[in-house]
């Protein structure tokens, strides 16, 4: 291989690991390096500059064998290695000492393992469960912190609510309104409790009421409108009126319609869904209503959200108007459409 006792020059090095990248320098001749960072450094990439290196070198103590580089020939110095007896060098690993036969001088920079981002959780997510008297409660926290809820007796959604929600990585506060649809009644107040990411949820309300739940796994699935499009059948319910049966369609574009016409009374809804930026199963909604039998008014705007069950086929909106006064809540299933689903 080469006499070492004939060394010109002598450059040692120790790459430690940190969270920045480490640049070695290196001289003409030999040099004996080290690396101690968990990221493998590939040699060929390293090492791969034909004008300013001859070879690299590398002992395995486990074979008892050289292991060799050479930027200088074609295949990088595996058929060479293999002629003499050599392993073929190409990865060298943490804690590895080398040699590098240098031509001129220059710099390398090793790769560096990227030290892990620690984050304090958040109580983000769709959480469901039930209340101390009974009630069924689907609570959605968003990446923001603004919160949304539906809360229901014997299978029926009887009110909804909203909120701002502050949280640490294990406890949680904040404050908002609920919504009863049964008194046509509303009503403020706080709340706080504790969480586990991705796990259990615990609130008291200032009101002496609790409810308990769990994470919901699919609120990790990004939202697509190609999938929300379709015809869904289903309830809507303002603060001012009793639950309607009422028809929407979303097309393939997000775009959504829905009519309702009796004699000369006439409310249309348009609006529009959009994914939100935070890639989960939720959906931004704005909805807008014209005519002359709007329960929130001709020209009224709501701005909410929604979220889509792809196995029941479910789809669950709320929004609010302007001055969170009143708003809409829509409860929906894909209808069955000449024979198909439309979805």
């Amino acid at each position: 291989m080469c006499q070492f006792n004939q060394l010109s020059a002598l450059a040692l090095s120790v790459a430690a690991a940190s969270a920045q990248a480490v640049t070695l320098g290196v001289v003409p001749n030999w040099n004996l390096l080290g690396y101690s960072d968990t990221a493998d450094v590939i040699t060929a990439e390293a090492f791969g500059n034909a004008s300013n290196i001859s070879t690299v070198w590398k002992w395995n103590p486990v074979t008892s064998a050289w292991a060799f580089y050479s930027p200088t020939l074609a295949d990088g110095g595996k058929a060479y290695a293999a002629s003499k007896g050599y392993e073929f060098l190409t990865t060298i690993k943490t804690g590895d000492g080398f040699w590098v036969n240098a031509k001129a001088p220059f710099s390398v920079t090793l790769p560096v393992t990227q030290q892990p981002v620690v984050t304090t959780g958040t109580a983000e997510g769709i959480w469901t469960g039930s209340t101390v008297s009974g009630a069924q409660v689907d609570l959605l926290i968003l990446e923001n912190g603004e919160t949304w809820g539906i809360f229901g007796l014997a299978g029926s959604v009887v009110g909804a609510l909203y909120g701002n929600t502050s949280s640490t990585s294990t406890s949680l506060s904040g404050s908002g309104s609920s919504f009863n649809f049964l008194a046509r009644t509303s009503s403020t107040g706080s709340y706080t409790g504790g969480y586990t990411a991705k796990g259990s949820i615990n609130v008291t309300v200032s009101d002496g009421n609790k409810f308990t739940g769990t994470y919901v796994p699919a609120y990790d699935q990004a939202a697509t409108v190609a999938g929300l499009a379709g015809v869904y059948a289903g309830w809507a319910v303002t603060g001012s009126t009793v639950a309607q049966p009422t028809n929407v369609t979303i097309d393939g574009g997000g775009n959504i319609s829905s009519s309702y016409v009796s004699g000369s009374l006439s409310c249309n809804t348009s609006g529009k869904v959009t994914p939100r930026a935070s890639g989960k199963n939720v959906f931004n909604i704005q909805l807008t209503f014209s005519g002359n039998f709007c329960a929130l008014g001709n020209g009224a705007t709501v701005n909410g959200v929604g979220s889509y069950n792809s196995t029941s086929k479910q789809i669950i909106a709320i929004g609010l108007n302007s001055a969170k006064s009143d708003g809409l809540f829509y409860l929906g299933k894909t209808q069955v459409v000449s024979g198909t689903v439309a979805d």
